[in-house]
């Protein structure tokens, strides 16, 4: 399966808007569910899109290396922007 496993970041290469993604699932039918910065999730077909691992310091990203983002991946919440990812990873200030 290309070799890409849960928490790997990766760049789609036909998409550089979407920005750095974060491997949220790898399943057996060579399918990846992608976390984008930019895109939010995505399915993804490996026969189709050939990603490409983001590693060092590019894969650095304050949003993608919260463990509370980690934390709602793992357990199933689908975020679908990044003001989503935002809004449950920073405290808001109080009134």
């Amino acid at each position: 399966m290309a070799g890409f496993k849960v928490g790997d970041k990766v760049k789609h290469p036909k998409m550089p808007d979407w920005g750095i993604g974060k491997v949220l699932e790898t399943m057996p039918d060579d399918k990846v569910r992608v976390f984008f910065i930019n895109a939010g999730e995505k399915l993804l077909g490996l026969k189709y899109v050939a990603l490409e691992k983001v590693e060092g310091e590019d894969a650095s990203h304050s949003i993608l290396d919260n463990p509370k983002f980690t934390e709602l991946a793992a357990k199933g919440k689908k975020q679908r922007s990044f003001g989503d990812i935002y809004l449950s990873t920073h405290s808001r200030a109080p009134r």
